[in-house]
C-alpha cells in the first residue's frame, strides 16, 4: 500500500509540476539563486546578492536546509513552493548544474557562473573513469549536458579558462569573459575586513594563517553526490615546524568526511560558507588539484601543491589541462615535509607573471559587468512591472 501510495503521489506531483508550468508567468522581477546544490550561501551568487538592487528585483536562494541561512531569503529545496519559483523566475543564477526536474521556460534567463578557472580536466576532457557507487561516466556526461543546454551565459575569467569550458562543457551559451562575481571581494578589500575575519573565526591578528583547500577525488565515491576524502598531510608536522602559523583545514563540499580533524593549530572551516573571506586572512594556500589558487593568486601570495596520488590522479582520474610540473611557478610535492621545505623558501618564488596571465585586469568590475547585464535583458523583456 505504501508503494501504491508513493506511486499515485508522485504522478499527482508531476502533474502538479506540469499544470504549473502551463499557468505561471515569468516575473521580470524574480531572480533565483542556487550556490553548490543548495549546500551554501556563497560564491558568485552571493556576490551577486549581495551588490544587486534588492528594492528593484526579488531574490531568493534555493537551499537544502534553510534553518541554517537565517537573514537570508531562502527556499528549501525539492519543495513544490521552489518548484513554483523556478517556473516563474527570470533569471535562474547557479554556479553548479541545476536539477533536470526544473523545465526551462522561454523567456527565463539561466545565468552560469561556474566556481573556477580548471586546472584539472572536466566533463567531456576528463579521463572516462567510472567510479563504484557513482553515475557512469556517459551517463554523467548526457546529464551535465541536458543542464548545459539550458545555460544563457556562461562566465570565465580569461582566453584560457575560455578554451577549456567550450572544449569540456560544449554549451551553447554565450561566454562572458569578465571573470567570476565571487572575486570582487578579492579586489576590492581592506585591512578592516581581513581583522574583523580573523576575530570571527577566533584568530590572532598576529598568527600566520596556512589554507589547506584539497579537492574531492572521483574514485572515493561514497554515494549520490559524496565523496571521502583521504588525507594524507601530517598537521602535527605542520604545526611543529610551522608553529606561528594556523592552519585552516577547508574540504571540498562534495566530501563527507564524517569526524573532523582535531589538532592543535588546526581548525576545520569547511563549513564556513564564503571560501574567499578564507582566502582574504591567509598568507598562504595549500591545495592539490583543485582551482582555487586561480582566484587566490589575486592576492599575489604564495601557493603550493601536496600531491601524494599525483601520478594516480594525471594518469587515471582527470587529468590536467596545464602541465602541473612546467606551468605553474612551484612543482607539486608528495611529502609533507617537501612541503614545509617550499613553504619555508616562499619569498624566492615569483608568483607575479601567473597572476597576470590568468586574472586580467578588467575582471575588477565583473560584479557591475554582471549587474548592467542583468538590468539590460530585464528592461528588454519590458522591465520591472
Amino acid at each position: 500500500m505504501k508503494v501504491i501510495r508513493a506511486i499515485k503521489d508522485f504522478r499527482l506531483g508531476r502533474r502538479i509540476r506540469r499544470l504549473l508550468l502551463r499557468l505561471t508567468r515569468v516575473e521580470n522581477d524574480l531572480i533565483i539563486f542556487d550556490s553548490f546544490l543548495g549546500r551554501y550561501i556563497s560564491d558568485s551568487p552571493l556576490a551577486i546578492f549581495e551588490h544587486i538592487d534588492r528594492e528593484k528585483y526579488r531574490c531568493y536562494f534555493i537551499v537544502e536546509q534553510p534553518e541554517n541561512f537565517e537573514g537570508y531569503p531562502t527556499i528549501r529545496k525539492g519543495s513544490f513552493r521552489a518548484f513554483y519559483y523556478l517556473s516563474k523566475a527570470k533569471f535562474v543564477i547557479s554556479n553548479v548544474r541545476m536539477p533536470l526536474a526544473w523545465k526551462k521556460k522561454k523567456g527565463q534567463v539561466y545565468l552560469q557562473t561556474w566556481h573556477g578557472t580548471p586546472l584539472k580536466r572536466l566533463v567531456y576532457d576528463q579521463i572516462a573513469f567510472d567510479a563504484p557507487s557513482a553515475p557512469s561516466f556517459e551517463e554523467y556526461c548526457v546529464r551535465f549536458t541536458k543542464d548545459s543546454d539550458r545555460w544563457d551565459y556562461l562566465f570565465s575569467s580569461c582566453p584560457y579558462a575560455s578554451e577549456k569550458f567550450k572544449s569540456a562543457f560544449r554549451a551553447p551559451a554565450k561566454i562572458l569573459e569578465i571573470g567570476y562575481p565571487r572575486n570582487h571581494k578579492l579586489y576590492h578589500h581592506t585591512s578592516e575586513d581581513i581583522f574583523e575575519i580573523k576575530k570571527k573565526l577566533g584568530i590572532p591578528p598576529e598568527k600566520k594563517v596556512l589554507l589547506y583547500a584539497p579537492t574531492y577525488r572521483d574514485n572515493q565515491n561514497v554515494g549520490a553526490g559524496r565523496y571521502f576524502f583521504n588525507d594524507e598531510l601530517d598537521y602535527e608536522l605542520l604545526s611543529k615546524d610551522l608553529s606561528d602559523t594556523v592552519t585552516l583545514l577547508r574540504y571540498h563540499y562534495l566530501v563527507n568526511q564524517g569526524e573532523r580533524l582535531e589538532c592543535e593549530n588546526v581548525i576545520d572551516v569547511s563549513s564556513y560558507q564564503d571560501i574567499n573571506d578564507l582566502f582574504l586572512i591567509s598568507d598562504i594556500l595549500v591545495t592539490d588539484y583543485s582551482s582555487v589558487f586561480f582566484d587566490y593568486s589575486i592576492l599575489k601570495r604564495p601557493f603550493f601543491f601536496f600531491t601524494p596520488d599525483f601520478e594516480e590522479y594525471e594518469s587515471e582520474l582527470r587529468g590536467f589541462y596545464l602541465d602541473m610540473n612546467q606551468d605553474l611557478p612551484v612543482k607539486p610535492v608528495r611529502t609533507t615535509e617537501e612541503l614545509i621545505q617550499q613553504i619555508k623558501q616562499s619569498d624566492e618564488i615569483d608568483f607575479e607573471d601567473f597572476f597576470s596571465l590568468y586574472n586580467p585586469e578588467k575582471n575588477k568590475e565583473c560584479i557591475q559587468r554582471t549587474l548592467d547585464l542583468i538590468d539590460t535583458i530585464c528592461e528588454d523583456a519590458g522591465g520591472v512591472k
